[in-house]
């Protein structure tokens, strides 16, 4: 794990630690690392902070279990991960994975760390673009949801905690001619009118 820094109130309050990336405020992704201040975490773009996930006291294997749910994940629910997804790289507390959205070549990373607390920290983000049409929320409440049965505690990500992430993917979503980028969304009978920035529905 590289070395990383977490803002505090002061500079004298940062912490350094090793973990995974932040989201350098990008509106397509979500990590645990992240600035402690909400004011701190607005003024550098939005708030893609997420609570690490914390599993069951009574889980002897919790990482096992994670993976296992990691890997059960069921492309193209949702309409994202066409493309499916592969595991690159995998040890007992840390797995690195790559999904591929709606088969067109866009690649998102998702890495998972368990740490010696038993809390396990990730990040989720798309290499590009600057909104990810909803996508990186989709697939972690679709796998959190599959932990969450099993005792885990993880909070799900919803337009009420995160609202600049989904007013993001909405208005992406609004914009777009890509008919796949919007299943699931509500707009698919509608067609935007090139230049006007407004959708109709389709006649």
């Amino acid at each position: 794990m590289a070395k990383r820094v977490v803002k505090g109130e002061d500079p004298l309050d940062d912490i350094e630690f090793s973990g995974l990336r932040g989201c350098d405020g990008k509106t397509n992704c979500f990590s645990t690392t992240g600035d402690f201040n909400l004011e701190d975490r607005i003024l550098t773009g939005v708030d893609t902070l997420i609570a690490p996930w914390k599993p069951p006291t009574e889980d002897k294997a919790p990482f096992k279990s994670l993976v296992q749910s990691i890997k059960a994940y069921q492309p193209f629910q949702g309409f994202v991960d066409g493309g499916g997804f592969k595991v690159v790289k995998e040890t007992d507390s840390y797995i690195y994975v790559q999904y591929e959205a709606l088969k067109k070549g866009y690649i998102d990373d998702a890495e998972w760390f368990m740490g010696k607390d038993g809390l396990v920290t990730l990040r989720s983000a798309s290499r590009v673009g600057s909104t990810d049409f909803g996508v990186n929320a989709k697939r972690l409440n679709y796998i959190a949801a599959g932990l969450r049965s099993k005792g885990w505690s993880i909070d799900e990500i919803t337009p009420k905690t995160h609202p600049d992430y989904f007013d993001a993917a909405e208005d992406a979503a609004d914009q777009t001619f890509d008919k796949d980028r919007r299943k699931g969304t509500g707009l698919e009978n509608q067609r935007l009118e090139r230049g006007l920035g407004a959708s109709k529905p389709t006649v």
